[in-house]
């Protein structure tokens, strides 16, 4: 069942539909990060203006997902190889 609920980030509201808990909780942790975010460099450039800083907070959050991504994509490659090498292995053994 799906219902609405108002997440804040960077003072500005939001108004969402969620499926359930867990996708509440995890749009809530999102602006919890993005706020901690904002405040430290907001620390660190305070005369930066709020677009700026929240520009510079998405481009390392990408940049943050993209390594992730690339290292999944890895890790399925040497997976897949893996599962070859086991196959292979137990086609041998299985034969006569």
């Amino acid at each position: 069942m799906a219902w609405k609920v108002d997440i804040e980030v960077a003072g500005k509201h939001f108004p969402l539909v969620v499926q359930d808990e867990a996708e509440q909780e995890l749009y809530r942790r999102a602006a919890s990060v993005i706020d901690r975010t904002l405040e430290q460099r907001r620390k660190a450039f305070y005369s930066s203006p709020l677009d700026e800083l929240l520009i510079f907070i998405a481009f390392n959050e990408c940049k943050a997902r993209l390594r992730l991504q690339d290292e999944s994509d890895l890790l399925k490659e040497e997976l897949d190889a893996l599962q070859a090498q086991l196959a292979d292995y137990l086609e041998k053994t299985e034969q006569p």
